[in-house]
């Protein structure tokens, strides 16, 4: 593209170059983090109006009128839907092809794969950390010779493991799931839902952050601060945390979960800045160590708990005492035909009880 200054244009180039960078930056920045317009809609609006001041230089350059642009656009849409159609009757049938074919078996393999990947790279750092001395630097050397020789068998047995399920998986990306989807398509929906439910934390984060400093503000005494403020750094961690994630791929998400990859590991977050971090739920060995533990769990629970108390009898009903001889001959027979055989006891302050038999 080329520009030149409007008549009675007031910028140079260099403000012209600087504010059309800045506007591309702050749209590019919008489709990551939509909250960037709520931060920096002054600078864009800034900007936008010193970009205004100059047009375009291409010989012959005419504008679009609005209805040009308008029947471009319609024209566009069609051949999007068109071509988005066919595209995904295209995907339903070969997702349709797979499924019939679904191998459970490979899948399985494909996803213990993965998580033996995991287990050689977090033993592969922690070797390396103490081999260089950056982890454990205080750790005593016979101490360190020995826990690097049993890291070095672990990883050469890791490593086996790794080269059989890789023969019996083949290429991992053409594993599809019972429904037909390949990792790839997964991957793709998976960053599509992250990136939305990420950008709807944010927003009511910010709106609760904003109110709980409000609500600080007011409150008056320790034991009412204390509670507030604990729980403003805790959603301000969180949101600082999630507003800090650099903008994601489809390659950078995990095909089992809605996770990034990289968070993926044997590392749990201590804090609660991101208590996604850790092993993917769809790992076999640690879907198998998380069901045992839950059993454990509930085991113990059952072993503790006490069986309720029965329910303290109850007369089947109770007669005041004081009544006309007829009023109670009335309730007897009635209670007589509900209940035949029942008796009759005397209660508290000299109330009959009709108890079954």
């Amino acid at each position: 593209m080329l520009w030149k200054p409007s008549p009675g244009a007031t910028v140079s180039a260099a403000e012209f170059t600087h504010a059309r960078s800045l506007v591309m930056e702050i749209l590019a920045l919008e489709t990551w983090n939509p909250w960037v317009m709520d931060d920096r809609g002054a600078e864009f609006e800034a900007a936008l109006a010193v970009f205004g001041q100059w047009t375009r230089a291409e010989p012959g350059f005419r504008r679009k009128t609005p209805a040009e642009l308008q029947a471009d656009h319609e024209r566009w849409l069609a051949d999007l839907q068109a071509t988005t159609k066919a595209e995904t009757a295209q995907r339903h049938q070969e997702r349709a092809a797979r499924a019939v074919s679904y191998d459970p078996e490979r899948a399985r393999v494909r996803l213990a794969l993965l998580e033996q990947h995991a287990v050689l790279a977090m033993d592969t750092e922690e070797r390396d950390g103490i081999a260089a001395g950056e982890m454990y630097p205080l750790m005593p050397e016979e101490e360190r010779q020995r826990r690097l020789a049993e890291l070095d068998r672990k990883i050469g047995h890791t490593s086996v493991v790794v080269g059989g399920f890789s023969q019996q998986a083949g290429d991992m990306e053409t594993v599809a799931d019972e429904h037909g989807w390949l990792p790839s398509e997964r991957r793709d929906l998976a960053l599509t839902l992250f990136a939305a439910r990420r950008v709807t934390e944010v927003r009511e984060l910010r709106e609760r952050v904003t109110a709980r400093r409000a609500e600080l503000e007011e409150a008056k005494g320790r034991s009412a601060r204390a509670p507030l403020r604990d729980a403003l750094r805790k959603d301000t961690r969180r949101l600082e945390f999630l507003e800090a994630i650099p903008p994601l791929t489809a390659s950078d998400m995990c095909s089992e979960c809605l996770t990034p990859v990289g968070w993926h590991g044997f590392l749990f977050e201590l804090s609660d800045a991101c208590p996604e971090r850790g092993p993917c739920p769809a790992w076999p060995l640690w879907q198998q160590q998380v069901h045992e533990a839950r059993e454990i769990l509930l085991s113990s629970v059952a072993k503790r708990a006490t069986p309720p108390a029965p329910p303290k009898p109850r007369p089947l009903a109770v007669i005041p005492s004081d009544l006309p001889i007829e009023e109670v001959i009335t309730r007897l027979s009635a209670v007589q035909v509900s209940h035949p055989g029942a008796t009759v006891r005397r209660g508290s302050r000299n109330r009959w009880e009709v108890w079954p038999p």
